[in-house]
């Protein structure tokens, strides 16, 4: 690889006593020492160096990287190996050639991976020796190389004799027994990235390939692992020789570009280039960000971002329906990190027809007129079938979802629904309809019906809805079972009202009604049991509200059920009773990625203390890192708002401790409810508490004269903020 050396003009106006900077042979000792110590992973160098002079000497040999051999090191034989098949290295080569630190003869070309003249020596950071056999023109010698007492490089030639074996350089190396299996996942990931790969003479682990999400011209998007975080800098790599480096994109300076700025937000974008496109930290560990380095990457992140951004337009473009374009909208939404979506999403990429995609589901929420935000007055309903029952459900969230289908409501009021969409439900999941809604004030203007067209632009819909009065009504199956085969006595069933849960013959009806869910969880000798004698207090009583909540929430009734009834097929059959921890599970289970997301985003930012430093907003306003927290929740609160989830939201914030112990999980991208909580607040807090040390006393603003301490404290975020010349109107 060619090393870049820049062009310099060093201009003097004297002809000054001058010397070359050199090193004594005495100091050697120390700059060897320094340059073999200059791996932060000894063992991934080792194997790095070693392949890549093999990879080398084969191209100069013209041979392909397959005939290299390697050998794996296992618990029976520690040894590692990489055998080339290039021309050798004769005795003369090996003193005078090779043991010079620094001395390479491949910095003339970009054809060779190295070219530092270090990466040799690179087993010596793992090990104080190692092994070299050369097989040059017959003959067959054997180089030991190691560190010396005196702390001193050093090669010994130790066996030579005649040999058949075809010309190389075999690099043998042992390995400490505990890091045998270190040594082979090294391995298995190094080896992942490349295209062609070597002889293996024993794999020990599978060498798995990186899942690629989306690809282009050299790059590639690679499926992350869980657990990274939306708003953070994503992890980027180049490779170049079938090598991987990684890039830091703060380090490229690409923030300051707002047409793709946004990409360094990709997690798992990786760039393939041609060797010596970009320069190397002679460790080989890292890139140099060197001005070279800077403008071939930004070329690279700018190429990307225009080709991805194009390939989107010209496949919304492609699209012939509305509903197709927002489902295609929602998977790019749900697959990129928020950050980089939100950029992406501004440049008008998901424009359809002249319209703007800027949601996953349909509005039904609000419309703007004069200036002033209206909500659309209408009324939806959920329509799905359970065996041959229909069952009706109040429906908050109109979803773009081939399994689902919207039907308009054009007939008068008393207008039989069911027997109208009973065969749609024979195809579809859900059915909606949509009806105008005369209680909402807005109504009087607008037909709440079509103003949701209208919204919605379903002028541009060609698929997935129809109005009520396309639909023929048809006979629907009877469900009518006797009395004795479907009702209930009301003494084994216990509503919960508060803490406390009784039966009352008043709840027959309800009890025995099969379109109306309920909740239930099972009771034996009035206290409830199972997963849930975590809420038993005392006999017909329980110590928690959560039942209380979920009726707020969900606006369905709990009850505790004998658990002599609830192990009958009888009830079993019955679909109106569900498990109040399988409905919890489910209606999470049924969010899509994008709610989880803002839901977890929600709870991260949240606390149980009933204040905390962002509690003070009159005071923070102009601290650094305030507003970029209160900016991210606001946006996340008004998000779950209009999904009509912020309830459901606060429920899990609520209890989320308590469902913990009743063996329900609230998990997503890694995380978990319980571990999520709180997250971005401390870290936020801890990364005001780092500018403005003194806010850490900010507890004392509830003692006393808490407007005369805000003042102050105000008084001297202004004044850190003078001291490190931060500019209000760029936080």
């Amino acid at each position: 690889m060619k090393i870049l050396v820049a062009d310099r003009i060093v201009a003097t106006s004297h002809d000054f006593p001058s010397v070359n900077c050199t090193i004594d042979a005495e100091d050697m000792r120390y700059i060897s020492s320094l340059l073999r110590n200059n791996y932060s992973n000894t063992i991934l160098a080792t194997i790095r160096e070693t392949y890549a002079n093999a990879v080398d000497a084969n191209k100069e040999n013209g041979l392909s990287p397959e005939s290299i051999q390697i050998k794996c090191p296992t618990g029976l034989d520690q040894t590692f190996f990489v055998r080339d098949f290039g021309s050798g290295l004769s005795r003369d080569q090996i003193f005078n050639l090779y043991s010079k630190f620094g001395k390479s003869t491949k910095r003339g070309s970009d054809l060779s991976i190295g070219g530092f003249g270090i990466g040799r020596f690179a087993p010596l950071s793992y090990k104080d020796s190692f092994t070299v056999t050369s097989y040059y023109n017959g003959i067959k010698s054997i180089y030991s190389l190691y560190i010396s007492e005196e702390n001193d490089t050093k090669i010994d030639e130790v066996f030579s004799e005649p040999t058949s074996e075809a010309n190389g350089i075999c690099v043998s190396v042992g390995v400490a027994k505990n890091d045998v299996i270190k040594f082979n996942q090294e391995i298995s990931s190094f080896f992942s990235n490349f295209e062609v790969l070597p002889n293996f003479l024993n794999i020990q682990t599978q060498i798995v390939k990186a899942e690629i999400v989306t690809a282009g011209k050299d790059w590639q998007i690679r499926k992350s692992a869980g657990g990274y975080t939306h708003y953070s800098v994503g992890d980027h790599g180049i490779i170049m020789g079938g090598i991987f480096y990684p890039i830091n994109p703060e380090l490229v300076d690409i923030s300051n570009d707002s047409s793709y700025s946004w990409t360094k937000h990709l997690n798992k974008l990786v760039f393939i280039a041609d060797i010596g496109s970009v320069s190397l930290h002679h460790s080989r560990e890292s890139l140099e960000y060197n001005k070279t380095t800077k403008n071939y990457l930004k070329s690279r992140y700018k190429d990307f971002c225009e080709e991805f951004t194009q390939s989107i337009k010209d496949k919304v473009a492609q699209f012939d329906c509305l509903r197709d374009a927002m489902t295609y909208y929602a998977e790019i939404k749900n697959t990129f990190p928020r950050n980089a979506f939100d950029s992406l999403e501004s440049q008008d990429v998901f424009t359809f027809k002249g319209y703007k995609i800027t949601a996953t589901n349909f509005n039904r929420a609000t419309y703007e007129q004069d200036g002033k935000h209206l909500r659309i007055p209408i009324y939806a309903k959920n329509y799905t079938k359970s065996n041959d029952r229909v069952v009706i459900s109040k429906c908050y969230t109109i979803a773009n979802n081939k399994d689902y289908y919207i039907v308009f409501h054009d007939h008068p009021d008393n207008t039989k629904v069911v027997p109208r969409v009973y065969d749609l439900l024979q195809k579809y999941k859900n059915v909606i309809v949509i009806s105008h809604d005369p209680a909402i004030i807005s109504s009087s203007i607008v037909n709440g019906v079509d103003k949701f067209k209208e919204i919605n632009r379903f002028d541009l819909i060609k698929t997935g809805f129809c109005n009520l009065s396309e639909l023929t009504p048809v006979k629907l199956p009877s469900t009518r079972k006797t009395s004795s085969g479907c009702s209930y006595k009301p003494n084994y069933f216990y509503k919960i009202e508060g803490h406390f849960f009784r039966c009352s013959s008043s709840f027959a009806q309800e009890i025995n009604d099969t379109s109306i869910t309920k909740l239930y969880f099972p009771v034996a000798n009035n206290a409830p049991i199972n997963r849930y004698t975590h809420f038993y207090q005392e006999k017909n009583k329980i110590n928690s509200r959560i039942f209380s909540s979920a009726l707020e929430v969900f606006n369905l009734n709990t009850y505790g059920v004998s658990n002599n009834v609830v192990q009958t097929s009888k009830f079993k059959n019955r679909t109106d009773f569900v498990d109040f921890s399988e409905f919890i599970k489910n209606k999470w289970n049924n969010c899509s990625d994008e709610i989880k997301s803002l839901i977890f985003e929600y709870l991260s930012c949240k606390s149980d203390q009933s204040y905390n430093l962002m509690t003070y907003q009159n005071l923070l306003e102009e601290a650094v890192g305030y507003k970029e927290f209160n900016d991210k929740f606001t946006i996340c609160v008004d998000k779950l708002i209009k999904a009509d989830m912020i309830m459901f939201a606060d429920f899990i914030e609520k209890w989320r401790n308590t469902f913990v112990a009743i063996g329900v999980e609230f998990t997503y991208n890694g995380e978990t409810a319980v571990s999520i909580y709180s997250k971005v607040l401390k870290q936020s807090i801890n990364k005001i508490y780092q500018n403005y040390p003194m806010l850490e006393i900010h507890t004392d603003l509830y003692l006393h004269d808490q407007k005369t301490r805000e003042q102050k404290f105000k008084e001297y975020i202004s004044f850190m903020n003078q001291q490190k010349s931060v500019d209000i109107s760029k936080i």
